[in-house]
């Protein structure tokens, strides 16, 4: 199977269903009434990120950008250096937009000992990030329509998402997309022969594997309510958001 129609297979595979919002639902500007701590944390490469509290948890409010462990080691950039799925690279989501797309981290640095997050903080496991959407979907506030589930929109950064006509999700109406400052941007996927297309998906890394050749992400889509959870291959690269320890 070609690796850009992996992502596809793997979610058909799931037999995800999208609940369906009703176009008679308006869509309002967003009310914002997560709390924000700004510049919450410094990683090794001096890169300063907001955070953002959801329920119980403390959550970075962008994607992860360091080329750098936390204990200083360098992690090989995949788009120039020599690529190897045995050792831990990132690669740039884009060329041309903003540092708060982050970078693209293998499954092997999301693993490494050493750690991708600064001190105090870690890849959140596939529990933690349950957690936190369970708790994002016990918010009236932060819900479209009437299905719990339906908080893609509440998590979805206002800016850069492919257009779809359907109401209550990231690609219609963006403005009203990120009531809680999540801030996902649609930084898709890469593995080291091809990538996705920006403004499709915001895609994410549990430290939670699934077997020998797999681990757990959760991802937001353009044209679906509800936040996906999937499985990936390892030669995936993906975003990273980092969780309070």
């Amino acid at each position: 199977m070609k690796k850009s129609l992996l992502y596809s297979a793997i979610l058909m595979l799931l037999g995800l269903s999208f609940t369906k919002c009703t176009p008679e639902e308006n869509e309002d500007l967003p009310v914002h009434n997560s709390q924000i701590i700004h510049n919450a944390v410094t990683d090794v490469d001096g890169n300063q990120y907001d955070a953002v509290i959801l329920g119980e948890q403390v959550w970075m409010k962008s994607n992860l950008r360091t080329t750098h462990f936390r204990d200083g080691s360098p992690i090989l950039n995949g788009g120039t250096d020599t690529f190897s799925l045995e050792l831990p690279c990132y690669f740039q989501s884009t060329s041309t937009l903003s540092v708060s797309n982050g970078l693209h981290y293998n499954w092997v640095s999301v693993k490494d000992p050493r750690a991708l997050c600064p001190e105090g903080w870690h890849v959140p496991t596939d529990e933690e990030w349950t957690e936190m959407e369970q708790y994002v979907g016990s918010q009236q506030q932060y819900v479209y329509g009437y299905e719990s589930a339906n908080i893609a929109k509440a998590l979805a950064s206002q800016e850069g998402w492919k257009a779809y006509s359907e109401v209550g999700i990231p690609g219609h109406h963006p403005e009203a997309n990120n009531a809680t400052e999540f801030t996902a941007v649609p930084a898709s996927w890469c593995v080291p022969s091809n990538s996705g297309t920006y403004g499709q998906s915001a895609m994410f890394w549990a430290v939670s594997e699934n077997n020998a050749d797999e681990a757990y992400f959760h991802c937001i889509d353009y044209n679906s309510p509800i936040v996906q959870r999937g499985r990936a291959d390892k030669e995936f690269s993906i975003s990273v958001r980092c969780i309070q320890d």
